[in-house]
C-alpha cells in the first residue's frame, strides 16, 4: 500500500510511425511499422484519480479526439504528445499487399451488392427495362429491404440464384481483415452446426453475421488465408432449430416445476437433499437466461457434482464445517428427483436438519 505512481516521462511518436524493425531478432522482409491510434491517460495518484482517453479518427489520421467522461472534444496532435500515457494503443501499418487485399474485398463486396440490387429489382412486381426507369418508390423500397434484411433478401440468401455466384464471409473476419496485419484463417466453421449448416433459430439471425461476396473471392481468401469451408447459402439446420426450440421449452418448464415444488420443508421426503452451491448458481443462470437463439449458446449446467462436499482423502465422508448457502443448499425429495431426472449426477447427500450437525 506504500507504492507510488510511476510518473516517468515517456516519449512516443504521434504523427510518425513507430519503426520496430531494429528490435526484431532477424531482419524483416517487410516494414514493421506501427501507428498510434489511441491512449489512456491517468491523472492523479495511486490512491485515486481520473482517466482520459485520446483516440485517432479511423479515416482522418490528423484528427484526434479527447474523451473525458461524457465530454468529447477535438484536440491537436500536439496535445496528445503532451499526455502522460497509462496505456498506448498501436496498430500495425498495413503493407501494400494488405492494402490491396482490403481494397479487393471491398470492391468485390460492392459489386456483389449491386448485382443483388439488380436481381431484386428484376424480381419485383413492376419490372422495367433498366435501372434508370425505376421509380423513386422502387429504389426506396429496395434500400429499405436491404437495410433491414427484409424477407426477399433473406429468401435470396437461403437459396441464392445461380447467376449471382454468391458466397458469404463473416463480418467478424472482415473486421479482422481491415484492422489486423494478419487476419488469420476464415472463421466460417465457427458458424456451422455439427450437420454442416447454420445453427440459428431464424433466418433473420442467420443473415445478420455475414457479407455476401463472389464465390471466386471466397475461394481466393480460403486459399490465401486458410480456414473455411465455403458458405454458399445461409440455410439454417432444421434439426438444430428443433433442438433449440426443445431446449428453450425444457428450461422454462424446468424452472416452473422447481418453483412449484420447492418448499421450505422436506415435503414428502424424510430429509433435505444437499446440492453443491456452485452447481445451483449455474442452474439458476441456465433457467433464468433469455431464450437461446443459436446452437452454440446452449449451456445446460451439466450433472450435479456433489463430490466437492466430500473429503478428498476419504470420498465417503462429508467435509467438516460445510456452510449452508456458501457450500450447499437443501432441496426436498421432489426437487432432487427432478434434478436427477433431467441432469443426473450426484451422489445423494441427505441431512435431517440443515442447521444441525450432520445426520446422513
Amino acid at each position: 500500500f506504500a507504492a507510488s505512481k510511476n510518473s516517468r516521462v515517456v516519449t512516443f511518436p504521434v504523427t510518425t510511425p513507430l519503426d520496430m524493425s531494429q528490435f526484431m531478432e532477424e531482419p524483416p522482409s517487410q516494414p514493421v511499422e506501427y501507428r498510434l491510434i489511441g491512449l489512456i491517460q491517468h491523472i492523479g495518484s495511486m490512491g485515486g484519480g481520473h482517466y482520459i482517453a485520446y483516440c485517432q479518427h479511423k479515416r482522418r489520421a490528423q484528427d484526434w479526439y479527447e474523451f473525458d467522461d461524457v465530454q468529447v472534444n477535438p484536440v491537436m496532435p500536439e496535445q496528445v504528445e503532451r499526455a502522460e500515457p497509462y496505456v498506448l494503443f498501436y496498430q500495425r501499418v498495413p503493407t501494400r499487399a494488405a492494402k490491396f487485399e482490403r481494397q479487393t474485398f471491398k470492391k468485390d463486396m460492392r459489386g456483389m451488392q449491386e448485382r443483388i440490387n439488380q436481381y431484386l429489382l428484376s424480381m419485383s412486381r413492376r419490372p422495367r427495362n433498366s435501372m434508370s426507369d425505376r421509380s423513386s418508390e422502387d429504389m426506396q423500397a429496395l434500400q429499405e429491404e436491404i437495410r433491414n434484411q427484409g424477407p426477399a433478401l433473406r429468401k435470396l440468401y437461403i437459396s441464392p440464384a445461380p447467376e449471382l455466384d454468391m458466397a458469404f464471409v463473416s463480418k467478424h473476419w472482415y473486421v479482422r481483415l481491415t484492422t489486423m496485419s494478419r487476419p488469420g484463417p476464415l472463421d466460417n466453421k465457427e458458424y456451422l452446426c455439427p450437420h454442416g449448416k447454420l445453427g440459428y433459430s431464424s433466418a433473420e439471425l442467420a443473415s445478420e453475421p455475414f457479407f455476401p461476396v463472389s464465390r471466386n473471392l471466397s475461394s481466393q481468401l480460403i486459399s490465401l488465408y486458410g480456414g473455411g469451408p465455403e458458405i454458399s447459402c445461409l440455410e439454417n439446420c432444421p434439426k438444430c432449430q428443433a433442438h433449440l426450440l426443445a431446449y428453450n421449452l425444457r428450461k422454462q418448464a424446468e424452472y416452473e416445476m422447481v418453483t412449484r415444488y420447492d418448499t421450505k420443508d422436506t415435503g414428502d421426503g424424510r430429509g433435505w437433499y444437499l446440492v453443491d452451491a456452485d452447481w445451483v448458481e449455474h442452474w439458476k443462470s441456465y433457467v433464468k437466461s433469455e431464450p437461446v437463439t443459436n446452437y452454440w449458446d446452449m449451456r445446460s449446467p451439466g450433472p450435479i457434482h456433489n463430490e466437492k462436499l466430500f473429503k478428498k482423502d476419504d470420498p465417503k465422508q462429508t467435509r467438516d464445517n460445510l456452510r449452508l448457502k456458501a457450500d450447499y443448499i437443501g432441496v426436498n425429495a421432489c426437487v432432487w428427483w427432478l434434478f436427477m431426472h433431467v441432469h443426473g449426477g450426484g451422489p445423494p447427500v441427505v441431512k435431517n436438519d440443515l442447521e444441525m450437525p450432520w445426520q446422513e
